[in-house]
Order: structure tokens, then C-alpha cells, then sequence
């Protein structure tokens, strides 16, 4: 028949289209949907009301996470990272006996990042003593992995460990696969072990996103003490340290361990916390000591407070899990007059020259020269190595392979470095709960023993952690950590805590997904933030064991403008995720409807959305309305205009749920009147039997 009716009856259900509809009728009932965002906008086109109940699905990615929590003032600042160190590792491809020593018994050339997998060994530790005209016998030795001997290509290798006092999930290496689930070579492994331990060196996604990656503090290896300082007064020469924001000259410092990329750190005074990248060693002086620091000025790893007579400040490395480097220990110029260089000799297929520095008295002990290490020089124009056999007072002695022809040029200089001793170094970032200890590799059921040696050093600095459970577009929950480290503190504020993000779900198989800071004011109040938006980027590429069609990356910005830093000595800094405005996928399984028509359903995962809204109108003369039966009625001539809106505006009334409606009469009058008329029924009714029997007797007169 078509057209719009009306009606008072409530009595819906839905249809198998799941429509809200009179079951009677088949009539659809209308009203206002909501949109995608479950959103219900009044006033729009009328639609019919569906409920798809079993078959709607919602799901909300996360945009924004709001943290709330308290973390420690009474910390330690800054702190920094653990340090431990792989057993040596060689590469037996490359022999040579002439470098059989009691520091490397195998005669063999050190492990380096393009070492294959199945050609890494490690020595039993039984060498042989032998003398100056011995060449000596090589000790025994094992393969890090025996069944790359076997099978070269689909062998698991296992990795576990500690982060803190969490345990880090367990990761497999498969030798041949390409990355970042495998590969071939000692760099491959170490590169994977980065990703699977989710130490932050700064870089991730292949782009430089995260300063001040520090980690533990250098040692000079000559003094074995840490690598630190005071700037100050009337030093070397009555000179005084000279200071700015690109470069510390530090005349009484010994840098030769420092390296390109370290950090320099200071931990008191005018520029107390901040932290620099050093990009530069040298001396300030010709010929003397490596005394000078070139510092990052680009804005990136950057100090932005000037330092000041009497600051402190130590060296760091920088976070990273990667070979151990060369450390430049000494350099030697003969055309210095104090540097003597002897005549080459053969002995016993060894050729080797001496070089004197008279201005020493032990360079062993001044300048930690030992035997067996590289020494690098030039000859005939091109740079060549030799390694150190001797070393007696001021005099050491440098050998090479007699079948080649290395005799140093005149006047060239000799730089000793001590040789890469082949071994992994795990150095996590700073704080207590981002140290990392007890890694456990296996391979094929096998332990392999390479982190049996104990920590070098400790990590330290107050921390916090929390892990969080996000959704992505999809709705598949994530699981993304937070950690929280006191970075840095001055006089007055500001107090700077970094947090570093990790998560297992990245597709790339890094843990690291976001870092940044957090400020806080002497009075222990938010301030702000390092960047405008700090946010989480986790990578969700489908991969052959993540399936795709989700977006990606799947990034949220992070608020924590509501977490304070107050001194709290009898709780640990504690950190909790208060709100976040995603969810994961759930199906409508019921629904209910309120007072002003608003339609809400219940999902399973507990959510409750509005889909739509029931709608009332009003008519200016209902009795004017045209009945259609069945308790409907269309508009009339005389009934107005339909007023439709919301229920309970403009006179229109409410939506009463689950209820029938009473009788809007008044039963007792009605009752009272029913009596009433039935007792006036009777006694008209003996009234006519009365008179009917009076004309009956007449007739019988008659």
C-alpha cells in the first residue's frame, strides 16, 4: 500500500533481513541510524531501524594512550647500561702460526662480521709455550656450531635472556633464511640479536630516531678506571680546560679508548644532564696526548646548555649489540727525533724491525703496548699491518711475514691497536630495567655456551616498566612495554625521564618502536614533552608468518601530561596506562532500548554502541487521523501535519521498553456503570413479562 503509517502498538521484533518490523504486518519500523562512528545525528532522513544481531563486528585501532603514575625523584640520575662479553671467537679460514701467543693459542685471524656461521671456532684454551725462534703448535679447537658442519642451511638457533627482571621471549636465528629471521654470517647473528634483545642505538626503521642512547661507561684499558673528568683551572702547561657547546678540551684527559659515536655525559653542575655525541678524538696539541672531544651540534644528541668551569662528566658508550672494536692505543712518528726505527731482519720466516721512543721509560706499562697487537704503518707507499712479538722498555719490536715485502718508508708513523678480540659485546641502554643478563643460546637441542663469562659491568639509574595491550585497526590486541629511565636532572628543574618503547609484534622482528621524553618542573609537575606528539610505531607488514591487510604501521600518541615526580622513598616509581581509546573485535549478540528511543547494543567483548533511535510523532488533531486497522492509522484531512522528532521533545512522550500498554479508562466506573445498566436490562425485562402475562389473561377472558 505504501506510504508512512503510524501506530501505537509496540509490539516489534526483527526480520530474518534484520529490520525492526511489526511480525503482524511485515510493516518496517523507521528512525534515525547511527553512522560508522556510532554516532546518532537528530533531524536527518528517516531509514529503517536494522539490528544486526550474530553478524555486526566492531573494532577500533588506538589513536591516543593516557598514562597516570608517580616516578621517583629520590632515584639515581642517569646511570647507565650493562656490559657483557661473548667468549672469543676466530675465523678458520685464515692461519697463520706466526700469531700463535698465550692471547690467541689457535694461530688463527679473529671472528669478524662477514665470518660464515659454520667457519667460527672457538679455542679449548690448551696453547702451547713456545720461544722467540718457535714458531710454535696451535691449540685445539671446537665450532661454535657443529651442525653447520653437517648442514649448512635450516638449522635453529635459539636466543633467551633477561631484560631487567623480565624474561625476554624466546627468538629463533634460522641459518639460510633470509632477514630478519636468519641469515649467514657472524653479522647477520649479531644484527638479529639486536632486534630480538630491542637494544635502542638510536636507529630503528632505518632512520635516526632516538637520542642519547647511552650505555656503560668506558674504562681506559691502560689504567682500568672509567673515562671521566673535571673541567678546570690551570692544567697542563697552566692552561686552562677549554669548554663550548661543539668542544671540550680536557688538557690533563686521556682518550685513546674513546670512540667515534660515545657519549659524553655530564653529571654535575651548570650542565648537569646533559649529553652529547662525540664525533671527533684528537689532541690539542702536536704530538700530544688524544685530550680533545668534538661534540654533535646539529640539534640531534646535542648539548643546549653551555658547560661551566668545575662541571663533571663521564664517557659512555653507546647502547648497541655488535663486535667489539679496535681501540687506538698509541701512535709512533719517526720523523720524530725521539722515535728511532732499527734495521729489518729475517729470523726463522719472521722479518721484523724495532722502533724506540726514548721519551718513555716502559711502553708497556705507560702505554699499555703488548704483544701480538696490530700494529699499522706504511710501506712503499701503501698501508700494511704487522703485530707486535716484543716488547722490552722503551723499545718494542714489530714483525710481519717475511715472504712479503713490508719494510716500513722513512719517516712514517706507527699506530699500535688493540686487535678486535672477536667477541660479541651486548651493551644494553641505560637503567636497572634495561640491563641485560643471562643469554642462553641453543642450537638443534645443543646449549652453546658463548655468555658464560659474568657481567663487566652492572646497569643502573632509576626505571619503571609497565606493558600495555593496544588494538590496531583490526582489533587484534598488541602487546607494546614501556620503560621509563631518570635521564637527567639540574638545580631548579628540569627533570627529563626517556622511556623506551618495545614491542613483540613488530613485523621486522624489532623489538624498539618508540622513544622519547618526559619533563617535569622543580615542583614535580608536567611540563612537556621532547617532541610536539610522542607516539608508538609498530610495523604490521604481512610476512610469511603475519598475515596482512591491516594498516600499518600502526601508530598512537601517547599522553602523559597527567603523571607527576615526586620524591617517593618507600614506593618505587610506578607507572600505569589509565585510558585508551581502542578495542578489540566483537560481535552484537542483544540490545535494548531507552526512554528517548536510542537503540544500544551489546557486543561481546563487552562494549555497549547506540545503533539508531526510535522516533514518536505528534498530530495537531489525533482524532482527525484515518484508521487502517490493526491498531495503525495514516495522516488525514484533518489530523495536521506528523510532528516526528525525539522522544520526549515538544510534548511527544517517551519510549516505555518491554511494556504493554494499560487501558487509559477508568475500570471502576466502568464496573460500576456496567452493573448499573444490567440491573436497569433486568427490570425492564420484568416489566414487558409482567405486562405480557396481564394481555395474555385478557385474551383468555375474551
Amino acid at each position: 500500500r505504501g506510504g508512512k503509517v503510524f501506530t501505537r502498538d509496540g509490539s516489534f521484533s526483527i526480520n530474518p533481513s534484520h529490520l525492526l518490523h511489526d511480525a503482524a504486518t511485515g510493516f518496517i519500523v523507521q528512525g534515525y541510524m547511527a553512522d560508522e562512528e556510532f554516532q546518532i545525528t537528530p533531524g536527518g532522513p528517516l531509514e529503517n531501524l536494522e539490528i544486526p544481531i550474530g553478524t555486526q563486528t566492531i573494532a577500533k585501532k588506538t589513536t591516543d594512550a593516557v598514562f597516570i603514575g608517580n616516578l621517583d625523584s629520590d632515584g639515581e640520575v642517569g646511570g647507565a647500561g650493562s656490559l657483557q662479553l661473548s667468549e672469543i671467537m676466530y675465523d678458520d679460514r685464515f692461519t697463520n702460526n706466526d700469531l700463535i701467543s698465550s692471547v690467541n693459542p689457535l694461530g688463527l685471524e679473529r671472528a669478524t662480521n662477514d665470518t660464515p656461521l659454520h667457519n667460527l671456532v672457538r679455542s679449548l684454551g690448551d696453547f702451547v709455550t713456545f720461544t722467540e725462534d718457535d714458531a710454535g703448535l696451535a691449540a685445539t679447537s671446537t665450532f661454535v656450531f657443529p651442525e653447520l658442519q653437517n648442514q649448512l642451511t635450516g638449522v635453529d638457533i635459539t636466543l633467551t635472556g633477561l631484560k631487567g627482571d623480565r624474561a625476554l621471549p624466546e627468538t629463533t636465528f634460522v641459518v639460510g633464511d633470509p632477514p630478519p629471521t636468519g641469515g649467514t654470517t657472524l653479522g647477520d647473528f649479531i644484527n638479529f640479536m639486536g632486534r630480538a634483545f630491542g637494544v635502542n642505538d638510536g636507529n630503528w626503521d632505518g632512520i635516526e630516531q632516538t637520542e642519547n642512547t647511552y650505555s656503560y661507561v668506558r674504562t681506559n684499558p691502560f689504567t682500568g678506571e672509567q673515562v671521566n673528568g673535571t673541567l678546570s683551572e690551570g692544567q697542563l702547561g697552566g692552561l686552562d680546560d677549554q669548554f663550548s657547546l661543539g668542544q671540550i678540551i680536557d688538557r690533563q684527559a686521556d682518550y685513546r679508548s674513546v670512540k667515534n659515536g660515545d657519549f659524553l655525559r655530564f653529571t654535575s653542575g651548570a650542565a648537569a644532564g646533559q649529553i652529547a655525541e662525540i664525533v671527533a678524538i684528537t689532541a690539542s696539541t702536536a704530538g700530544g696526548n688524544l685530550d680533545t672531544l668534538t661534540l654533535r651540534t646539529d640539534g640531534f644528541n646535542s648539548l643546549t646548555v653551555s658547560p661551566a668551569m668545575g662541571d663533571t662528566y663521564e664517557v659512555h658508550a653507546g647502547a648497541q649489540i655488535a663486535l667489539a672494536e679496535d681501540t687506538d692505543m698509541l701512535t709512533l712518528d719517526s720523523s720524530d727525533a725521539s722515535v728511532v726505527v732499527g734495521v729489518p731482519a729475517t729470523n726463522v720466516g719472521v722479518r721484523s724491525f724495532t722502533v724506540q721512543d726514548m721519551t718513555v721509560s716502559s711502553l708497556s706499562l705507560e702505554e699499555g703496548i703488548a704483544p701480538n697487537q696490530e700494529v699499522q704503518y706504511m710501506s712503499g707507499g701503501t698501508l700494511v699491518s704487522g703485530f707486535v712479538s716484543t716488547v722490552t722498555d722503551d723499545t718494542v719490536t714489530i714483525a710481519y711475514d717475511s715472504t712479503l715485502s713490508q719494510d716500513p718508508d722513512a719517516g712514517t708513523t706507527f699506530d699500535f691497536i688493540d686487535l678486535a678480540d672477536g667477541t660479541i659485546e651486548v651493551a644494553s641502554n641505560a637503567g636497572t630495567l634495561n640491563g641485560i643478563d643471562d643469554i642462553e643460546m641453543h642450537s638443534e637441542g645443543e646449549r652453546i655456551g658463548l655468555f658464560d663469562r659474568p657481567s663487566i659491568s652492572e646497569a643502573s639509574g632509576e626505571s619503571a616498566t609497565l606493558t600495555t595491550t593496544v588494538y590496531d585497526s583490526l582489533g587484534t590486541p598488541r602487546q607494546v612495554e614501556l620503560t621509563f629511565v631518570f635521564e637527567g636532572s639540574s638545580a631548579n628543574g628540569p627533570n627529563t625521564w626517556r622511556y623506551f618503547a618495545e614491542s613483540v609484534d613488530d613485523s621486522d622482528m624489532d623489538r624498539v618502536v618508540g622513544s622519547g621524553t618526559v619533563i617535569f618542573n622543580g615542583a614535580g609537575q608536567y611540563v612537556t614533552t621532547g617532541t610536539s606528539v610522542e607516539q608508538v610505531v609498530v610495523d604490521l607488514d604481512a610476512t610469511p608468518g603475519v598475515g596482512g591487510g591491516v594498516d600499518t604501521p600502526f601508530m598512537y600518541a601517547l599522553d602523559f601530561s597527567r603523571m607527576t615526580q615526586f620524591a617517593t622513598p618507600f614506593s618505587p616509581s610506578e607507572i600505569q596506562m589509565q585510558e585508551q581509546d581502542g578495542f578489540e573485535a566483537g560481535v552484537l549478540r542483544d540490545f535494548s532500548v531507552g526512554l528517548d528511543g536510542i537503540i544500544t547494543g551489546v557486543f561481546t567483548n563487552g562494549l555497549s554502541r547506540s545503533l539508531g533511535q526510535v522516533v514518536l510523532s505528534n498530530f495537531a488533531n489525533p482524532n482527525g487521523l484515518d484508521a487502517e486497522g490493526g491498531n495503525y492509522f495514516r495522516r488525514g484531512v484533518n489530523s495536521g501535519i506528523p510532528q516526528i522528532g525525539l522522544p520526549g521533545t515538544f510534548g511527544r512522550g517517551t519510549v516505555q521498553s518491554g511494556i504493554l500498554e494499560e487501558s487509559n479508562v477508568d475500570l471502576a466506573l466502568q464496573f460500576t456503570d456496567l452493573v448499573i445498566g444490567q440491573r436497569a436490562y433486568q427490570a425492564n425485562a420484568r416489566t414487558i413479562t409482567v405486562s405480557d402475562e396481564l394481555l395474555q389473561e385478557l385474551v383468555n377472558l375474551i
